[in-house]
């Protein structure tokens, strides 16, 4: 039962349990259900509430970011302080305040690090150790890699013959891609409780000479196909059928809605699955699955299409699974490939053992650690593996934690999590210092636990950094009952009631445990918070819809062309994304231009939208940053990039260009980039004229020479060199010789500085379109080269080096920030986390999922084992060890390419796609579904569900399966009106 809410108290009654319970609570909060306050109170009323009175050191609280550890601090000195004032005679809030700068708050990164600075005899490290960030540590570990390749390419024994081979194989005679798996393997084994152990578990599996957990694997996957496709079979069967809709998953093929009904071919198919026993054996499904196979060869007289078209993807992976079920005349088709692929793993997996061995020696010998480093070490202090029970030194931390509380738990990896286990008491309670265990308060359970974990498996966006929201999904499963306690928070307190009531109709029929393991459900569903004080942001108030739908269709191929754009070359002309970057920056241009009211949470009232309000959302901006930024300046809407693209804006391109120049002129891109660029001037008509001095040669060549034979006097190819391009040309190659030379000589800061300084680049930037953007980007460029000269005085190639590191890492930098502009904010899904705008439009999301990883020879998951690619037939049970996954490929066509993607697709237990999230959707929400009018759909959905609307949702269309997504976002306004 719910606490009682008093008439002063400012929580909600689910707010209010979260904070007087006490046990192992996990609190699953919504977005825009003030979770940090929420966080926040429950420290006050531990402080205040318990009995004997808990003190700020007893406490941890572990955030993810820096910004949100800084946001907590902020928060809780400004309540302690309030305390302060209330009771100036009271000592506890004086004391809890002068012990606020030793309290346990910050990242768990951060917690890591003072446990190994404490323990550093005990781990045998440097007491001087420095953290190494991500782009330094890839950078240590590539040089690393490459000693360790080196020793296998010159060694003669087994093992450096294996991995000679594995090159030969799956890199086709170049080591690039085994470079990225090892690297892979070893960061997602650190990720692992014991990364050791985890690797030495995966080489014993393919030390087997025989599959027998693919044996099973195959029993289990027939079955679950079987399960699958027999109730589909009985409804194409039975009469009246065809205009069923099936609720299957989405990633397998659904029968079209005009697929004929009464299919005598699927009845009888159905008859035969049926036929299948409970129990079946390898043979049975043999037997089964060549019935299946000989009925696609019986059909009808001119009805084979019409029959056959809903039972293609059933026929297909029938036909696979009979591929590898038979064993006849003692062949055994996964034997054949378990042969073929345990060997190239061993390698695999071997060779980064090896590596991380070596790269671990490296970092103690240089007395520097990674972040993997600090939680692996942690673990070696708080975690006894052999035993498998906590350490002495996590005895201790018990004793003086009374409390734990973590925010954002649904972004926790493994060894996170162990780590966090070790460091909290067991669910029977483990006494404080005192050795009485204390009577819970008022509201309370008698649960000893002591963790209190916040998140929402919705929001978990970091899956990418191997993040693994099951975790947090047990915690709330395992927790409903005696070993602790599950609360919701769903009241949202930031979005209009319009939006919110748009947000739950899309995902209750789209968000389903089968597809992304998260339940939408009446505890998952936001509500409208605080309507008593908000009444000016509900449905009764403002009864609009708040999300907008804008489409743009792309004529299909036999479209005939009409009037409104056949005469529109420039338009016809523009990339896609250009074209969906003009509409989006006219649509809110039009908002501004039209005054379009927002709430101001601070005046309490309406005012009109400005450009500040508005942000764009975009799943990858990388590439797409600077086509927005033109587009929007030709539509006259300020826009500012935020951080993310560092790598790839203009100015740093162009900076890059000109020290890759300088390491080695020989570059003709580099070359060219420059010379085009401020830096040197040159038109396209003056490199064209450079380029005739010396077809076919470098670019850097024909510059000299044009240089050379102008000054002389002489005509190149009959063309005529003006006095002005040979200025350039001249005084940029004097320029270069002297840049070059300090390069040698000088720190490369010094000499970034010098160039920066007699070109005048960085003032010519503040010129330009978000001058003051661009000038900060310099700067924290030239600040990364300083930093380089401090740490590692090893000159330009190992500088390039470092940011080829930094960009392979994905590794952005801090950008300070510039001036409060009134403008539009790009930036990508990740970057809005934590943030709030009024408006946001969310672009480009009818870009394909990126599928490259389910089309490598060699794959990682989770959810499935160890196989080659035939482990279509392996989409049983999940298994909690992770492990590595290897196509078959040569001697076994049967298992190339297809096998293996279904299943990860079907059983991947993540959404893959963007999650539309209340926090930083306050007044209106942008979409953007680019979907194309196909030859056969392209005027589909263009009805009377989508009029109406008016909110900022903005949809663009440009791929011929987008339908199946308007179809969803019609049905949803359609149940929202």
């Amino acid at each position: 039962m719910e606490p009682p809410r008093t008439q002063n108290d400012s929580l909600t009654p689910s707010q209010r349990q979260a904070v007087t319970a006490r046990g192992n609570v996990l609190v699953m909060a919504g977005a825009g259900t003030g979770k940090t306050y929420t966080l926040v109170e429950r420290c006050l009323h531990c402080l205040c509430e318990e009995q004997p009175p808990t003190s700020l050191e007893e406490l941890l609280v572990v955030t993810f970011t820096e910004a949100a550890a800084a946001e907590m601090r902020r928060r809780l000195r400004e309540q302690l302080e309030e305390k302060l004032r209330a009771e100036p005679d009271e000592p506890r809030w004086a004391e809890q305040l002068a012990l606020f700068d030793t309290a346990h708050i910050g990242t768990l990164h951060g917690f890591c690090l003072k446990l190994v600075r404490e323990h550093f005899h005990e781990l045998g490290l440097d007491p001087q150790l420095a953290v190494l960030d991500a782009g330094e540590a890839r950078l240590l570990a590539d040089e690393t890699l490459d000693e360790e390749l080196q020793e296998h390419y010159s060694g003669q024994n087994e093992l450096a013959e294996a991995v000679q081979k594995l090159i030969q194989i799956y890199g086709g005679g170049r080591d690039q891609t085994i470079r990225q798996l090892v690297l892979r393997l070893h960061h997602y084994a650190q990720t692992r409780p014991d990364a050791d152990g985890w690797l030495t578990r995966q080489i014993e599996r393919f030390a087997s000479p025989v599959p027998d957990e693919w044996r099973g694997w195959l029993l289990d996957g027939i079955q679950a196909w079987r399960d699958e496709w027999l109730p589909v079979l009985e409804n194409l069967g039975t009469p009246a059928s065809g205009t069923a809709r099936f609720k299957r998953d989405e990633l397998r093929a659904v029968p079209e809605a005009g697929a004929p009904s009464n299919n005598e071919k699927a009845a009888e198919l159905a008859n035969v699955l049926r036929r299948l026993p409970e129990n079946f054996s390898r043979a049975d499904a043999a037997g089964i699955l060549g019935q299946i196979n000989s009925a696609d060869g019986n059909w009808p007289v001119k009805r084979k299409i019409a029959l056959r078209k809903p039972l293609e993807k059933f026929f297909a992976d029938a036909a696979f699974l009979h591929s590898l079920a038979p064993v006849e005349n003692g062949r055994d088709p996964l034997v054949e490939d378990w042969e073929w692929v345990r060997g190239h793993m061993d390698a695999l997996l071997r060779l980064t053992q090896n590596f991380s061995a070596r790269f671990a020696a490296r970092k103690l010998n240089d007395g520097v650690l990674d972040f993997h480093d600090l939680e692996q070490f942690a673990l070696k202090l708080l975690w006894d593996f052999a035993a498998n029970q906590p350490t002495s030194v996590a005895g201790r931390w018990r004793q003086k934690i009374r409390f734990v509380f973590v925010d954002e738990y649904q972004d926790i990896n493994a060894a996170q999590d162990k780590i966090i286990q070790a460091l909290s008491r067991d669910s029977f309670g483990v006494p404080p210092l005192g050795g009485k265990r204390p009577k819970p308060p008022e509201g309370g359970t008698p649960n000893e636990g002591n963790r209190f974990l916040v998140g929402d498996v919705k929001q978990s966006i970091y899956r990418f950094r191997l993040a693994d929201p099951k975790i947090f999904r047990d915690y709330a499963q395992s927790w409903r009952g005696n070993n602790g306690q599950t609360i919701s928070l769903a009241e949202n307190f930031r979005s209009r009631e319009g939006l919110l009531n748009f947000v739950n109709s899309v995902f209750e029929p789209l968000m389903r445990e089968e597809i992304g393991g998260v339940r939408y459900d009446a505890e998952a569903r936001l509500q409208f918070g605080a309507p008593d004080h908000r009444a000016e942001l509900s449905v009764a108030k403002e009864a609009s819809p708040r999300a907008e739908l804008l489409l743009r269709f792309k004529r299909g191929r036999n479209d005939v062309e009409t009037g409104d754009d056949s005469g529109d070359d420039d338009l016809a002309d523009l990339q896609e994304t250009e074209k969906e970057a003009r509409l989006l920056a006219r649509r809110l241009k039009q908002l501004e231009a039209g005054k379009h009211k927002i709430w101001d949470a601070d005046k309490k009232g309406f005012r009109p939208a400005e450009w500040r309000d508005m942000a764009v959302l975009l799943r990858a901006p990388s590439g797409k940053a600077e086509i927005y930024a033109k587009e929007f300046q030709r539509a006259g809407v300020p826009l500012v990039v935020e951080r993310g693209g560092f790598y790839d804006s203009g100015e740093i391109l162009d900076l890059l260009s000109l020290l890759q120049l300088l390491d080695n002129p020989l570059q003709d891109v580099p070359a060219i980039a420059v010379l085009r660029s401020p830096l040197a001037g040159l038109s396209l008509d003056e490199l064209a004229q450079i380029r005739l001095a010396a077809k076919g040669m470098h670019f850097w060549t024909a510059l000299n020479r044009w240089r050379d034979v102008t000054r002389d006097g002489d005509h190149v190819t009959g063309l005529e060199a003006t006095a002005e391009t040979f200025s350039k040309v001249d005084k940029f190659l004097k320029d270069f010789s002297r840049w070059r030379q300090l390069a040698r000589q000088a720190s490369l800061s010094q000499c970034l500085e010098s160039m920066l300084g007699e070109t005048h680049y960085a003032e010519w930037l503040l010129a330009r379109p978000r001058g003051a953007q661009r000038r900060a980007n310099v700067e924290r460029f030239l600040g990364l080269a300083q930093k380089f000269d401090e740490f590692q005085r090893q000159g330009l190639f190992r500088f390039l080096k470092f940011i080829e590191a930094q960009r392979e890492a994905e590794v952005e930098p801090e950008i300070a920030e510039v001036a409060d502009e009134n403008a539009v904010r790009l930036m990508s899904i990740h970057q809005s986390k934590g943030l709030e705008f009024p408006i946001v439009a969310v672009a480009d999301l009818a870009k394909p999922f990126n599928t490259q990883d389910l089309r490598g020879e060699i794959i990682f998951d989770e959810i499935l084992r160890p196989v080659s690619t035939h482990q279509a037939a392996a989409h049983g049970p999940a298994v909690s060890e992770p492990a590595v996954l290897a196509r078959a490929t040569a001697p076994a066509p049967r298992t190339m390419g297809r096998g293996i993607a279904p299943a990860l697709r079907r059983h991947d237990p993540r959404p893959r796609h963007t999650r539309f999230d209340c926090r930083r959707h306050g007044e209106k929400m942008g979409i953007a579904l680019v979907e194309t009018g196909s030859d056969h759909d392209s005027g589909h959905c263009r009805g009377e569900k989508l009029r109406g609307l008016a909110g900022l949702v903005v949809c663009t269309a440009r791929n011929r399966r987008g339908h199946d997504t308007r179809r969803i976002a019609a049905s949803a306004l359609a149940h929202r009106r």
